[in-house]
C-alpha cells in the first residue's frame, strides 16, 4: 500500500471517528479535507459516465478523476457514443454510397435503428423546365404543358384570335403550337381577323340588310355593330346569375337575387364568467369544425354570429357579424372573449331569431329573459329551429333539441341539426 494511499485512509478513519484510527494529529483533521470525495467527469448523458475524485488530506487538494468515461466519436450501434444525447446522429457529409436519382442524388450513408443505409441527400420537388429530374422520378421535364399566345394582348378569345400550347424539351419551352393571332381583316368573309371584336359590314359587301343578332356584325346596316343585342354584360354569350356567391353575374345591378330562399343559421354564445377561459376556448374549438363542414356541405347559408352578454357591458347582446363568407365568420368565433355582463337573456334571443333563422345556442345557466318570456311561451314561436347546449337542458328542451353541455357532449352534434335546412348552391 503506498503513503498516500495509507494517508488517505487514515484521514477517512480520523473523519469518522474510528476507535482505532492511528496516526491522527492535526495534520490530518478535517479542516484540509471538508469533503472526502467529489463527483468529476463531464456528464451520465449517453455512453459517458462520471467518475471520482478523492481529497489529498495532506494537500487539501482533489487527485485525478477516477473511473470517468468522456465518450468517443459517435458510430452507427444504436447507442449515444458522443454523449451529446442524440443516438446515431453521425456526420453524413462525405459519405457517399450511390449516385442516387434526379436532384435526390446522391445517396449518402445515413443511419437507422444501427444500422447503416444509403439514402439520399435530397427530396423530390414539382418538375420544372429546367432541365433536371426534379421529382426524382428518372425522367426529366416529363409531361409539362402550358398554355402561350404571343399576339396583342386583350385579343385571346377575340374572333378568330385562340390561345395555344407549348411543351417543354431539354430545360426549355418550344414552339407555340395552335394559336391564332391577329392578321389582316379580309372584307366580307364573316371572320374578325384582326380580333377587335368587329367584322367589316355585310352592307359593304352588297349584301342586304338583315335584323341584328350579336355575331360582331353590322347586320342592320346602320353603322354600329351588336347595337341592342348584347347582353347587360357587353357580350353574346348568356349569363346566369349563380346564387351566393356574392357577385353580379349577369349585370343587372343586383347580386344573389336568387338567394331568397337561403337559410340563416345563427350561433349563440354565452361568453359569461360563469363560462370560464377554458370551457369557452373549448366550445370556440368545437364550433370552428361544424363551421368547416357547414361550409363545405352547405356553402349558401347565411350565418350570424351573437355573443351575449355583450363584452362591453353595452346591453345584453352583440351581432358581430351577418355574412356567408367561410373565413370572416370561422374568425368572429375564434375572436370571441370573455365578457362582462351579469344577465344573460337567452330566451330572449330564442325568440328573436329562431324563426325563421336556424338557432345554435350555448348557455351555462338557466334561461333568462329582460322581457318575462318563458320556455313555454316559444314552443309555438320557435317550431324546433333551435339546438342547445346547455348545463340545465330542461330548461330549453320543450322547443327545441336540448344537449346536456356539462355531459361532455360536443357541439360538434350541432351539424347533424342544422345539415337539415342546408341551401345548395
Amino acid at each position: 500500500m503506498s503513503s498516500l494511499t495509507k494517508t488517505l485512509l487514515t484521514s477517512i478513519l480520523c473523519l469518522v471517528g474510528a476507535a482505532s484510527c492511528d496516526g491522527c494529529d492535526e495534520a490530518l483533521q478535517p479542516a484540509r479535507c471538508p469533503v472526502i470525495a467529489v463527483v468529476c467527469g463531464a456528464s451520465n448523458i449517453g455512453d459517458c459516465r462520471q467518475g471520482t475524485s478523492l481529497c489529498n488530506p495532506l494537500t487539501g487538494e482533489f487527485g485525478p478523476c477516477e473511473g470517468a468515461y468522456y465518450g468517443a466519436v459517435e458510430s452507427c450501434d444504436g447507442r449515444d457514443n458522443d454523449c451529446d444525447g442524440t443516438t446515431d446522429n453521425i456526420d453524413r457529409a462525405s459519405t457517399v454510397c450511390g449516385a442516387g436519382v434526379g436532384d435526390c442524388g446522391p445517396n449518402i450513408w445515413g443511419c437507422s435503428d444501427g444500422t447503416s443505409v444509403c439514402l439520399p441527400v435530397g427530396t423530390p420537388s414539382e418538375e420544372e423546365c429546367d432541365g433536371r429530374d426534379n421529382d426524382c422520378d428518372g425522367e426529366t421535364d416529363e409531361g409539362l404543358v402550358r398554355v402561350c399566345y404571343s399576339g396583342t394582348a386583350g385579343t385571346v378569345g377575340v374572333g378568330a384570335c385562340v390561345a395555344g400550347f407549348h411543351v417543354c424539351s431539354h430545360g426549355t419551352w418550344g414552339q407555340c403550337y395552335g394559336e391564332v393571332v391577329p392578321s389582316a381583316e379580309t372584307p366580307c368573309d364573316d371572320i374578325d381577323s384582326d380580333c377587335d371584336g368587329q367584322e367589316v359590314s355585310s352592307c359593304l359587301c352588297g349584301k342586304e340588310a338583315t335584323p341584328e343578332v350579336c355575331n360582331g356584325i353590322d347586320d342592320d346596316c346602320n353603322g354600329e355593330t351588336d347595337e341592342g343585342v348584347k347582353n347587360a354584360c357587353g357580350t353574346c354569350e348568356e349569363v346566369v346569375e349563380l346564387p351566393c356567391d356574392k357577385l353580379d353575374n349577369d349585370c343587372d345591378g343586383l347580386t344573389d337575387e336568387e338567394d331568397a330562399e337561403l337559410i340563416s343559421v345563427v350561433i349563440a354564445v354565452d361568453s359569461s364568467g360563469s363560462m370560464g377561459d377554458n370551457r369557452l376556448a373549448t366550445i370556440k374549438s368545437q364550433l370552428d369544425s361544424v363551421l368547416v363542414r357547414l361550409f363545405l356541405d352547405c356553402p349558401c347559408n347565411l350565418y350570424t354570429v351573437v355573443q351575449f352578454p355583450e363584452p362591453n357591458n353595452g346591453g345584453y347582446k352583440n351581432d358581430l357579424l351577418i355574412n356567408g363568407d367561410a373565413e370572416d365568420t370561422r374568425n368572429v368565433i375564434s375572436g370571441i372573449s370573455m365578457g362582462v355582463g351579469s344577465y344573460e337573456y337567452s330566451y330572449d334571443l330564442v325568440l328573436e331569431y329562431a324563426n325563421p333563422a336556424i338557432l345554435i345556442m350555448i348557455a351555462d345557466e338557466d334561461g333568462q329573459s329582460a322581457y318575462g318570456i318563458t320556455e313555454a311561451s316559444l314552443v309555438g314561436e320557435t317550431s324546433g329551429r333551435v339546438i342547445t347546449f346547455s348545463d340545465v337542458p330542461t330548461d330549453y328542451d320543450a322547443f327545441g333539441q336540448a344537449v346536456l353541455l356539462s355531459g361532455g357532449a360536443p357541439v360538434a352534434q350541432a351539424y347533424d341539426f342544422v345539415a337539415g335546412y342546408c341551401t345548395q348552391p
